[in-house]
Order: C-alpha cells, then sequence, then structure tokens
C-alpha cells in the first residue's frame, strides 16, 4: 500500500509539473530593424498597361517602351535609403528612390531601359545576389 501511494503521488506531481506551462517573454531589439522588401513570390511580373493603348512594337516584335526593373519597396524613406546604401555597389546600375502613390511605398528602381529584353536581362542578372531576388519589371507609360 506504502508503494502505490508513493507510485501516485509521484506519478501526479510528473503529470502537474509537465502540464504547467513555462512563460517567456519576447523582447523587440529597437535599435535592429527589419528591412521589407517583398513578399516571397517567386516568378511574378507587374505590367502596367493603359487600356486603350496598343503596346509598341519594334520589327522584331519585340516591346519597345520604358521598362524599369524594382529591387525594392519600403514603407519609410529611410529604409528605402538604407537599401540603396547597403546595395549600390552590388549593381552598375544606378538606383534611384521615388514615392509611389499607387502602393503606398518608397519603391527602389532602376533607369528605364528601352526594350523589354534589356530590362529582363538586367533583372536575370539581379536575380543572382540575394539582396535583389525579388527584383520585377514594370512597364510605364
Amino acid at each position: 500500500m506504502k508503494n502505490s501511494t508513493i507510485t501516485l503521488l509521484l506519478f501526479l506531481m510528473i503529470t502537474a509539473i509537465s502540464c504547467s506551462s513555462s512563460e517567456e517573454s519576447t523582447t523587440e531589439d529597437s535599435s535592429k530593424q527589419d528591412i521589407y522588401v517583398f513578399d516571397d513570390i517567386s516568378n511574378y511580373e507587374i505590367e502596367t498597361v493603359d487600356e486603350g493603348q496598343d503596346s509598341d512594337t519594334d520589327e522584331m516584335g519585340k516591346s519597345t517602351g520604358n521598362f524599369i526593373v524594382q529591387v525594392g519597396a519600403f514603407s519609410s524613406e529611410e529604409r528605402a535609403k538604407r537599401f540603396v546604401l547597403e546595395n549600390q555597389t552590388k549593381t552598375d546600375w544606378k538606383m534611384s528612390i521615388s514615392f509611389s502613390t499607387t502602393v503606398r511605398l518608397y519603391v527602389v528602381q532602376l533607369p528605364p531601359f528601352t526594350t523589354r529584353t534589356e530590362a529582363e536581362k538586367v533583372r536575370n542578372l539581379l536575380w543572382q545576389n540575394d539582396a535583389f531576388r525579388d527584383a520585377f519589371i514594370i512597364t510605364v507609360e
């Protein structure tokens, strides 16, 4: 009887300890801010085309116009500037920052290219660097 009482008491203590939750608190390091580039999407391109306009094509059938490679979008101008400072040396093209009223973000873009093929080549080169893995092409009128 004494052994079964000790065993039962030991079992209840182990059960109580294992069922109690441990309390953890998470502290946020306010000095280190996250840099937001894009949501993780793969092989997705966004183009802006006016419905009333036909896209121009040259004699080879390739689209012409203004094609911009966008490499980042940020909620604050400070974060956009930091991204450019940290990554400008990783590319031969000058990055510029502008505020997009459409998406209400500060976007980081390369200068426009005249053909989509040129823009695709640059974007594909940028994809080889982790900092630019979310780069995509937009079409401007």
